[in-house]
């Protein structure tokens, strides 16, 4: 067989799965959907489905890191200039509207993988460019600043999404801003 059409089904019997994974998460909650469930509405059998993956979780840690990927591309350019946290904290804005699956797989299920590895993210990169900037910030309250700023942030933009995307996002970065700016510049 021809080595293109495989790619093309494989390609294709993918889309599908993960089409059938995301149809069944807008009506049922992800830890509640089964193999057989996805398989049936893909209309493939068990053993195809399991050709592509090795198990379900494998799956949805897929499609959750890919999530978190496009809020992590908007975080890292924050420490990239000409960009500011204000037109990061705008991009994530219209990322969350763009994509409302994010919220589903990363924001509101802080035990989700795509949480965990969005957090793990922020934790390894952030934190050390943070200390850099502000490298008066005491040790014993690293941890504890940064877990206020993430977690903070993460639920406002969690807010935003259950808010059904309001337009006022400069209002919102306003807030953000002058609460972050004030707190991390009271250790200068």
């Amino acid at each position: 067989m021809n080595q293109s059409l495989t790619d093309r089904r494989s390609r294709n019997t993918r889309n599908a799965i993960r089409a059938s994974l995301f149809a069944l998460c807008k009506s049922k909650d992800i830890r509640r959907i089964t193999v057989k469930e996805i398989c049936d509405m893909a209309e493939i059998n068990r053993s195809t489905f399991y050709k592509h993956y090795e198990s379900l979780q494998i799956l949805i840690n897929e499609i959750s890191e890919e999530k978190a990927q496009k809020l992590i591309d908007e975080y890292d350019r924050a420490f990239h200039p000409p960009y500011s946290f204000q037109e990061v904290s705008t991009s994530i804005f219209h990322v969350l509207r763009e994509d409302p699956d994010i919220y589903h797989w990363i924001l509101s299920n802080r035990s989700s993988h795509g949480h965990q590895f969005l957090y793990r993210y922020l934790e390894q990169s952030f934190v050390p460019r943070w200390l850099f900037q502000y490298p008066h910030i005491p040790d014993s309250q690293v941890n504890w600043v940064f877990t206020f700023l993430i977690e903070g942030s993460l639920s406002v933009f969690k807010k935003y999404c259950e808010d059904n995307y309001p337009e006022n996002i400069a209002e919102i970065n306003t807030a953000i801003l002058q609460l972050t700016e004030k707190g991390l510049d009271s250790y200068v």
